[in-house]
């Protein structure tokens, strides 16, 4: 029995696509793929037209038509993966019987329709879905994995941002900060190509930038416990998701309205902050020095001129002034005004009279600084111990007295050596400071106790008295010093007739007659 071998051979006509999304993929055959250990892999849409041979080089190949040929001219493999071409049963090449027990025939094709998947990870870095497409942070790296469950991966190609594609080797590190647009694709062994994923995502290397902002009461950088402080912060790519702030040593902490601050002891602090964006991007840390000033200005005030303190009580002048200094170490003194027993408050420019009406007088004045920190205050205890300033405008009321041997005579009065000269003066406010008095233009002398003048003549006394605030009164008089007594005359009314000598005078008498008057 003459028998002869045919060589079944499928060839292919090889088909080309040509893919294009965004900028063009890379031109891929369609061919089949025979694997290492002979699997053979068919693409779907490649035709197979079966040609049988009698020698293995197929030198005789004569090609087979089907019995119905609108349905196998050419043939395409139907089922996805495994396919047979057969024959009925197998014949044993020696014998040329049938094998018994009788075992099919059987040419295993793969068919591969269906192409690779891709997916792509993104590593080593914070992301954030906020905005509309995602945003990642510094280190980057985009890697890619495929799979197919037929003849396999053959190769995979990423597109960056537009540019051609490349075949993917290894991970890919996007630094740049800006929005990327990442194609990629794989194709199989037979040539069925993925339709390209495109990913489109930022890198968002910059930091947020952010700043403190003041309000309420403040001047440069010293602050009073009614400012505000306020942090804003700016990041145009991912945005931002946290500030954190602190205050002097203290630990970060996140913000969310505005900085406690009010209860920091006065003095000099420093504002920690930064920000952080929604993928891991810090700002360095910013530090806003400042001085919390607590402390209202010091106000010192003090009477300029005439003055006097007793039984707990200031008097002064017309002539005296009040002065207002105030002084605030930090922020600088901003204004301060004044009040005279409750009436309009002026602005304290210079020191200033009260106003001239006798009695009790009360000033008050308030201070404030440049940061709002005000002080009201009264002239009185804190300034001296005293409440009120007591207006003395009346000087002290003087006059004199004669204490002793005195006549007066029309506006003269006479007086001896021994009679006392008194100099009284009185003050119902501050009181009697100083009497003072000259006798007839000479030095002055200081008034204490009644006096007298010994030798005889005439006298202009000048005196004086002033009180406690130097108001001061005046007042003269005059008098004359008589030490000497009057001479006694005698008239005889008749000549005397005679003398006589007696032992016991040194002289002889005058004799008169009887009958004689004697006028003194």
């Amino acid at each position: 029995m003459y028998a002869r071998r045919f060589i079944l051979s499928l060839f292919a006509v090889a088909s080309t696509l040509n893919l294009a999304i965004g900028q063009e993929i890379l031109n891929h055959t369609k061919e089949h793929y025979s694997t290492e250990d002979g699997r053979l892999y068919w693409p779907a849409d490649l035709p197979i037209y079966i040609f049988i041979a009698s020698t293995p080089e197929a030198s005789d190949s004569r090609r087979l038509k089907p019995e119905i040929a609108e349905h196998g001219d050419p043939l395409f493999l139907d089922t996805e993966g495994i396919n047979w071409i057969r024959s009925n049963w197998a014949i044993n090449n020696e014998t040329m019987e049938s094998v018994r027990p009788q075992v099919e025939v059987k040419y295993p094709v793969w068919r591969d329709g269906l192409a690779p998947i891709t997916s792509i990870q993104f590593n080593t870095a914070e992301r954030s879905t906020a905005a509309d497409n995602p945003f990642y942070g510094p280190g980057l790296k985009v890697s890619a994995t495929s799979e197919d469950g037929g003849s396999g991966v053959q190769a995979t190609y990423v597109s960056v941002d537009g540019n051609a594609y490349q075949q993917y080797t290894d991970t890919l590190a996007l630094e740049k900060n800006a929005r990327h647009v990442l194609r990629v694709y794989s194709v199989d062994y037979v040539g069925n190509v993925e339709e390209p994923q495109e990913f489109v995502f930022d890198v968002d290397v910059t930091p947020p930038v952010t700043a403190h902002a003041l309000d309420g009461e403040y001047t440069r950088n010293i602050l009073s416990t009614r400012a505000q402080i306020t942090l804003s912060s700016q990041d145009p790519a991912s945005g931002i998701s946290r500030i954190y702030y602190a205050i002097d040593s203290g630990q970060m902490r996140p913000y969310r309205s505005s900085i406690p601050f009010q209860t920091l002891p006065d003095g000099n602090h420093v504002l920690r902050y930064y920000s952080v964006d929604r993928v891991g991007n810090a700002e360095p840390v910013k530090e806003y020095p400042f001085y919390l000033d607590r402390n209202p200005p010091e106000v010192v005030a003090t009477i300029i001129g005439d003055q006097y303190q007793n039984r707990g009580r200031v008097f002064i002048s017309d002539r005296t002034t009040v002065e207002l200094s105030a002084d605030d170490n930090h922020s600088g003194v901003r204004s301060m005004v004044y009040s005279v027993d409750g009436g309009e408050e002026k602005d304290y420019i210079e020191p200033f009279p009260l106003k001239k009406s006798e009695g009790n007088h009360v000033v008050t004045f308030y201070a404030v600084d440049r940061v709002g920190n005000g002080f009201r205050g009264e002239f009185k205890e804190e300034y001296g111990g005293r409440q009120s300033l007591s207006l003395d405008m009346e000087a002290p009321k003087v006059s004199y007295a004669f204490g002793g041997s005195q006549f007066d005579s029309r506006d003269t009065t006479f007086i001896t050596s021994k009679t006392e000269i008194r100099l009284t003066a009185n003050d119902g406010d501050s009181g009697v400071k100083q009497i003072g008095y000259k006798i007839n233009g000479g030095q002055g002398q200081v008034y204490g106790d009644p006096f007298t003048v010994d030798d005889e003549g005439f006298y202009m006394i000048d005196f004086f008295s002033t009180d406690f605030v130097n108001n001061r009164n005046t007042l003269d008089f005059f008098f004359v010093v008589d030490n000497t007594g009057p001479e006694i005359e005698s008239i005889f009314s008749a000549e005397p007739i005679g003398t006589i000598t007696l032992n016991d005078k040194p002289a002889p008498l005058q004799v008169f007659a009887s009958g004689l008057t004697l006028y003194l």
